[in-house]
């Protein structure tokens, strides 16, 4: 899985104001990837809670706290941000 994902300003200097985001060194030896295209979100007060699927049903859940998935939020943003200079804007459907 790229790492691009954790830095996504990765060789670029950062914006004028903002400090540079930190550089992980993932050990990615026990990691597994999954595919996603469903999810859902829900929080209470000490954790948020996201859930991943394929085409609804439930592969995935992870559990993180308020502070990572504002971070989480800032870093998609990015990456989102990106990805559409890079290849156009994604249009959403009507949900």
């Amino acid at each position: 899985m790229p790492s691009a994902a954790t830095a996504p300003s990765a060789g670029r200097a950062p914006r004028a104001g903002r400090k540079a985001p930190p550089r992980y060194r993932w050990d990615e030896a026990g990691a597994a990837t999954a595919y996603a295209n469903s999810c859902s979100f829900s929080s209470g007060e000490g954790a948020v809670v996201a859930r991943f699927g394929i085409d609804g049903r439930l592969t995935r859940s992870i559990v993180i706290t308020p502070s990572m998935a504002k971070r989480l939020a800032r870093l998609l943003r990015s990456v989102v941000d990106d990805h559409e200079r890079q290849f156009g804007v994604l249009r959403l459907a009507e949900t």
